[in-house]
């Protein structure tokens, strides 16, 4: 649940805004009260205060308003992987966005939606494009919202170890300058990276891909489970203390299914079942979709494709 005083914190800027007509302070207190809820893994409220946005744009005409509200349902497609209406909203959204700030917003949406589906390439590309016009000019906080990606974008390139040292190194960093909240990602995404790679046992990587990894996929193939079980249960552990649900249900879901390919069904059935409540509560539709799917392998005789759900 949001803090009551932070949403009376909102609602008090945005009425001071409209009392002097300061469409820039209503505009911007909405829109960080949506990217707040981007941060806590909530589908539900992420939609709600987008209308937040698209309301404020009927009552001022302010485009900059509709831009921002199209960024948050990119953000939401991207929670719902469906990155290439992500890139579609963004793209929508960018010709009304000024700011370097604002634009920015656009530019992680289009790098962590290239990384998500592989694009390593295209990821690497925009993070060091951001990073020359930001960072490279001083705008050091712009690490809070590309740091992460840049380990994702890696791993997506097929660059795997490397990819994860990025993410904990960004981990540690984040930590370091207060932002614990962010720094708990790392360990769900590394979960994830780990899940991703010992559930693929059906697909033959290409020998490029192997050789780039060798000592990655071998430490993989002998401690592999024991790292993912680790990293998902710290990732477990940190956004049950942030509140964030859908990323708790994340985590859970990676777990069952690390529990279902060692055929330990009866493990896996109360982690599933706690996912689905939690993603449940948020409607948080595409994750739920696929721990439905994992449930219904825990009753089946064989367990196939795991990698696919």
């Amino acid at each position: 649940m949001q803090p009551l005083f932070v949403i009376d914190l909102v609602q008090e800027a945005v009425e001071i805004g409209r009392r002097h007509q300061d469409t820039w302070l209503m505009v911007t207190a909405t829109f960080g009260f949506a990217l707040d809820a981007v941060g806590h893994g909530n589908p539900r409220e992420i939609r709600r205060r987008a209308e937040l946005l698209s309301a404020l744009y009927s009552e001022t005409g302010d485009r900059r308003a509709k831009a921002l509200s199209l960024v948050v349902l990119a953000e939401l497609d991207v929670f719902n992987s469906d990155y290439a209406r992500a890139i579609e909203r963004a793209n929508e959204a960018a010709p009304w966005l000024l700011t370097p700030i604002d634009r920015l917003n656009v530019e992680c949406i289009r790098l962590i939606s290239a990384a998500m589906v592989g694009n390593g390439a295209e990821a690497l590309s925009i993070f060091f494009e951001i990073r020359d016009k930001t960072i490279g000019r001083g705008n050091n906080l712009t690490c809070l919202m590309i740091d992460l990606p840049l380990g994702i974008a890696e791993v997506a390139s097929g660059r795997i170890a490397r990819g994860i040292r990025s993410m904990k190194r960004s981990a540690r960093r984040l930590s370091r300058w207060g932002f614990a909240m962010s720094a708990a990602y790392a360990p769900m995404y590394i979960g994830e990276v780990y899940t991703r790679v010992l559930l693929r046992s059906g697909e033959t990587p290409s020998w490029r891909l192997i050789l780039r990894n060798l000592w990655f996929l071998i430490w993989a193939l002998v401690a592999g489970r024991i790292v993912a079980r680790f990293y998902l249960r710290r990732s477990i552990e940190l956004n049950r203390r942030y509140d964030a649900p859908s990323y708790v249900a994340w985590s859970l879901l990676n777990l069952g299914l690390l529990e279902l390919a060692s055929k330990r069904r009866v493990a896996a059935r109360p982690l599933l079942t706690e996912a689905r409540r939690l993603a449940e509560g948020v409607d948080a539709f595409a994750l739920l979709e696929r721990i439905r799917a994992a449930l219904v392998a825990t009753e089946s005789q064989t367990i196939e494709a795991l990698g696919n759900i």
